[in-house]
């Protein structure tokens, strides 16, 4: 302890007496170690931490697939989530839920109407996840049947925002679509249901899920998401095996509904975070190449250093010092930088991780978990210790070997010997290499992003307003007449407001949501089994929808006023649907049929449109009259004049509130706002990684400049000479320049060697651009040059 304390009162008094250089290598440190553990703050959050449920590790989730139909992770029918839990022993217990955004609830009895996420939930669901209420009770298995069903469970956020916390609320009614639902439990503060959320829509009232009341009974209706957990010595792939053997006797029972369909288990964890730890870890690897840089940086830093002192050096080793009591005298200078540095960076981890919290898009699972926490200052005690060895072991170990008669002749003048500059060329040359692999990725990046945004939507979005209403159908609106009505004098009142061009209504506006997933056959297909008929994307639209969107009719006609109930059933499928089935034909005068019954002839084909994302696939997208189908959901499209939305959206709530002052509108946003949040996660990469790349940049200047001025001073002497014997100015400039080309020359081949391989981990981040795109290239070497 005697020795370190000595080490440590001789690194504390030489940095004192050298500011700038501490400073410069500190700062330096601070913002590779910073970066590194903002990011991994996230990683930490979404990837590492255990889930909020008791044994999360035990808990999975269970899917159905259609390999027929591009299936992997399909919705189960209650037959089948019924026959899996009974026969199956590698879990403790099973249950199924329902959540989607359209199956959410109008909630009154609180403060104001209020638009709820809900999940309906079997008996037993709670418990599984090993959760349970801070108030009242659970639900029990009587209450999943008709009559018995009228009870909910409140989150605790609802219970405080609608209800003020009154913990006599247990045991009163609230009203859900109109009806009394008997409050009878109060989830914790912290219960949130990761991993059963639909769309990102935050669950806040679950009630129970009765099969009949909720049309999921049948085996071929499939809207069931089914949860297990496994018993204690049961793995994932066990569980796999035994359900697969139960899913092919249900498909040899039941040709019809269950033929060509699979099982597929997925533990909690991947259900989660499968979408984005790819990604996370791309940046993880980005960020690790900064602090690389950072380290590289201060090792030059040290060598200059030492350099300068090499004749102090010199002296303690003709006093008799061995080796290692001069490498442990400078690694414990390094380790002392890296300390400090990593005091400073930790600071500015807390901003960071704070920034990418406000960065990141919605869709990112467990973000609002982010911060800095225990693990995350252990992380950047570990880099830091790290960083201090890695920038610090080759000077040490350079420095420790001087030359004694030598050194001790200098008198003094400072001199670098000759495998000093090769090996701070060689740092230099590789703090340039990284610095291109990383301004390599980011331009990819960023191409990447700019070919997402060139995409043609398939619509106008300029000036269009979404907003969704859902009529509570059990008691208010009971007919389907008394909901058309309602609908058809809303959008009437819509089109007289002032500011508003034009306006219709779907019931799955683009970008927001899917429509319903429906089985069905056309003309000429045959009669298939329901588990290999085709899947489309059914889409509710009023006549005027095409022309409020800006949709383009590519052939037929649009539906009209007159295709109403008492009309002949009339469709319209998109250009993709008819490429693929009538590939060399035209799909008009053909008949759709759906496979819970309905039977239209086409009359059109509409123009692709982007419905699921920009850079999802267009899958086969059928549009039938509001009018012909039965609905109690519906989005308002709202097409405004410009600068007028805002005023729009108000009147058309105080129209609504005109109408009935108890329906919440929801999920307002502008079609613009949809496109922007379609594309947030890559734009979230770009930036970030165009960040680090910036800061890597600016790095590897710094490191080149370093060198080549430390070069010119140690070669004063001889430029002085030089200059004396007749050479010009420019000739001097010439000769530093060449150096410092050289290196960069040097540092961006081989740079652009190591991109050809690192760059084929980004393929699967990249949109419309080659990972060996030219141009990036081009684009970088210049850049960085």
């Amino acid at each position: 302890m005697s020795t370190v304390r000595t080490h440590l009162k001789l690194a504390v008094r030489a940095f004192i007496q050298q500011p700038g250089f501490t400073a410069a290598a500190v700062v330096t440190l601070a913002l590779g170690i910073g970066a590194n553990s903002a990011i991994f703050s996230v990683v930490n959050a979404v990837l590492l931490r255990p889930l909020p449920y008791q044994d999360a590790e035990r808990i999975v989730m269970l899917w159905r697939t259609a390999p027929a139909q591009g299936e992997i992770e399909g919705f189960v029918s209650y037959p089948d989530f019924r026959d899996w839990k009974d026969e199956s022993e590698s879990f403790q217990d099973l249950a199924a839920f329902w959540a989607f955004p359209n199956g959410n609830v109008n909630l009154t009895g609180g403060a104001e109407p209020e638009r709820v996420p809900v999940a309906r939930v079997t008996a037993g669901y709670f418990e599984l996840l090993g959760v349970l209420p801070i108030a009242g009770r659970t639900i029990r298995p009587e209450e999943n049947v008709v009559g018995n069903h009228r009870v909910a469970m409140l989150s605790y956020a609802l219970w405080q925002r609608q209800f003020g916390g009154d913990p006599g609320l247990v045991g009163r009614p609230v009203y859900v679509n109109g009806f009394p639902y008997t409050v009878i439990g109060i989830m914790p503060a912290d219960f949130r249901p990761v991993g059963t959320l639909a769309l990102g829509d935050e669950v806040e009232l679950w009630r129970p899920l009765a099969p009949d009341d909720n049309q999921t009974g049948g085996r071929g209706a499939r809207q069931l998401r089914v949860v297990g957990r496994l018993e204690e010595d049961v793995t994932v792939a066990q569980a796999q095996a035994e359900l697969d053997q139960i899913v092919q006797g249900l498909a040899q029972e039941y040709p019809e509904t269950n033929a060509g369909t699979g099982v597929r288990v997925v533990s909690m964890r991947d259900q989660v975070v499968h979408d984005v730890r790819p990604a996370l870890l791309l940046l993880l690897g980005a960020v690790t190449l900064v602090l690389l840089i950072a380290c590289t940086n201060v090792a030059n830093l040290l060598l200059a250093r030492a350099t300068a002192r090499k004749k102090q050096l010199a002296i303690r080793v003709a006093l008799g010092a061995p080796r290692s009591r001069i490498v442990q005298q400078l690694l414990t200078e390094s380790l002392l930088l890296g300390a400090v540095g990593g005091v400073l960076g930790f600071g500015m981890a807390v901003l960071g991780a704070d920034a990418l919290v406000a960065l990141g898009p919605a869709d990112i699972p467990l973000l609002e978990d982010v911060g800095v926490d225990l693990g995350v200052l252990a992380f950047t005690a570990g880099i830091s210790l790290l960083a201090g060895v890695l920038f610090g072991l080759v000077p040490a170990l350079q420095s420790s070997r001087p030359n004694v008669t030598e050194d001790l002749k200098d008198g003094g003048r400072r001199s670098a010997r000759t495998s000093d500059r090769r090996v701070a060329d060689l740092l230099v040359v590789s703090e340039v290499a990284l610095a291109f692999v990383l301004l390599m990725a980011a331009g990819l990046l960023m191409r990447s992003f700019q070919e997402l945004m060139r995409v043609d939507p398939g619509f106008d979005p300029t000036n269009v307003l979404s907003l969704q209403i859902e009529l509570p159908m059990g008691t208010t609106y009971t007919s389907q007449q008394q909901r058309d009505q309602f609908f058809q004098e809303l959008l009437d009142r819509i089109e007289t407001i002032p500011g508003i061009r034009a306006a219709s209504m779907t019931n799955a506006p683009p970008l927001r949501e899917g429509g319903f997933d429906v089985n069905f056959t056309v003309t000429g297909m045959g009669d298939l089994p329901l588990g290999e008929q085709p899947l489309a994307d059914l889409r509710m639209i009023e006549p005027s929808f095409f022309a409020t969107m800006g949709i383009s009719l590519v052939t037929g006609r649009a539906f009209t006023a007159q295709d109403d109930r008492r009309a002949p059933r009339v469709a319209i499928v998109n250009q993709s649907m008819a490429r693929r089935l009538w590939p060399d034909d035209s799909p008009i005068g053909s008949r759709v049929e759906l496979s819970y019954g309905p039977e239209a002839e086409i009359v059109g084909v509409a123009a692709d449109v982007q419905t699921h994302g920009l850079e999802a696939e267009i899958k086969p997208t059928i549009y039938w009259p509001s009018d012909q189908l039965t609905y109690n959901f519906m989005t308002v499209i709202a097409r405004t004049t410009a600068g007028q939305t805002g005023g729009a959206l108000r009147a058309i709530r105080r129209e609504l509130s005109d109408m009935d002052a108890d329906l919440p509108i929801y999920n307002v946003a502008t079609m613009e706002q949809l496109i922007a949040d379609s594309v947030a996660e890559r734009r979230f990469q770009a930036v970030v990684i165009s960040s680090f790349s910036t800061l890597a940049v600016l790095l590897a200047i710094v490191g080149i400049y370093g060198v080549i001025s430390y070069s010119v001073g140690q070669r004063a002497r001889e430029m002085g000479i030089r200059k004396a014997l007749g050479a010009r100015s420019a000739d001097t400039l010439r000769l530093v320049l060449k150096q410092g080309l050289w290196l960069t020359a040097l540092g961006m081949a081989v740079g652009a060697a190591v991109s050809l391989g690192f760059n084929r981990l980004l393929e699967g981040f990249l949109f419309g651009v080659d990972s060996t795109d030219f141009r990036t290239y081009l684009a970088t070497a210049l850049l960085l040059g």
